[in-house]
C-alpha cells in the first residue's frame, strides 16, 4: 500500500516536473524569436580617460570584468573592474542606450528612445 502511494506521488511530481520544464522552454524559445529582431552592439561609455566598453569573461566558477578603452588617453587599454563597478557601470549603460526586459521587449534609454530600422542582410560567402 506504502510502496503503491510513493509511486503515485512520484509520478504526480515527476508530471509536474515536465510540465513545468515544458512551459519554461516554451518562454525561452518565445523570447528567444523575439530577441533575434535586434542586432546586438556594446554599449559605449565616456569618462575623464576616453571611451570605452565592457567585457565581462566567465569562467568556471569566477569572472573578470574589464572596461577596454577605445580613444582618449586610454587608448588600448584594458582594465580591470570589479565585479560591483561592473554592474553599476552596466546599469548606467542601460539607462543611457536602453536594454530589453525578460519578454524581450526593447526598453528605451535616456539618450536613445527608439530604436533606429536597420536592415538585415545574410551574406552567404563561398571561398
Amino acid at each position: 500500500m506504502r510502496r503503491s502511494l510513493l509511486e503515485r506521488r512520484s509520478v504526480g511530481v515527476a508530471s509536474r516536473a515536465v510540465v513545468a520544464l515544458t512551459i519554461l522552454d516554451f518562454y525561452w524559445m518565445y523570447r528567444e524569436a523575439k530577441m533575434e529582431r535586434y542586432v546586438m552592439a556594446p554599449y559605449v561609455l565616456g569618462d575623464e580617460n576616453g571611451f570605452s566598453t565592457l567585457e565581462q569573461s566567465r569562467l568556471l566558477m569566477s569572472s573578470v570584468c574589464h572596461r577596454v578603452y577605445l580613444s582618449g588617453s586610454g587608448e588600448d587599454r584594458r582594465v580591470e573592474v570589479s565585479a560591483t563597478e561592473f554592474r553599476a557601470l552596466k546599469e548606467e549603460a542601460e539607462s543611457l542606450w536602453g536594454t530589453t526586459d525578460l519578454h524581450g521587449d526593447f526598453v528605451p534609454g535616456l539618450l536613445n528612445r527608439k530604436l533606429p530600422l536597420v536592415e538585415r542582410q545574410d551574406v552567404m560567402r563561398m571561398d
